[in-house]
């Protein structure tokens, strides 16, 4: 199986959107995080398993259930490479910027 690695940017908003939810509450604070997890831990087994975000990008979307926010990821050659936990309250496309960095 592919390794899961995480954009520095989205690693930063999977911080401080824990961060966000601890601060109202230390359960939900790790509620938040072990859905995460399901959800990377379900892209490392099965990355084809969600739609495109946009085809022509080769983006894939996975809502996270109960937390308004989708993981942005693509499967490369060797990785499975995470783009963005993005709000989904933002801009649907403010973290697109970071595909040009791609890393394959």
């Amino acid at each position: 199986m592919k390794e899961v690695i995480l954009h520095p940017e989205a690693l930063l908003e999977l911080i401080e959107s824990g961060e966000k939810y601890t601060d109202i509450s230390t359960s939900l604070g790790d509620a938040f995080a072990e859905k995460v997890e399901e959800n990377l831990e379900f892209i490392h087994r099965f990355p084809e398993a969600f739609p495109f975000f946009e085809e022509e990008d080769n983006v894939r979307k996975c809502v996270i259930l109960r937390f308004p926010y989708t993981i942005l990821y693509e499967e490369m050659n060797s990785i499975i490479y995470v783009w963005a936990v993005a709000p989904q309250r933002d801009d649907p496309d403010y973290w697109k910027g970071r595909l040009k960095a791609r890393r394959e």
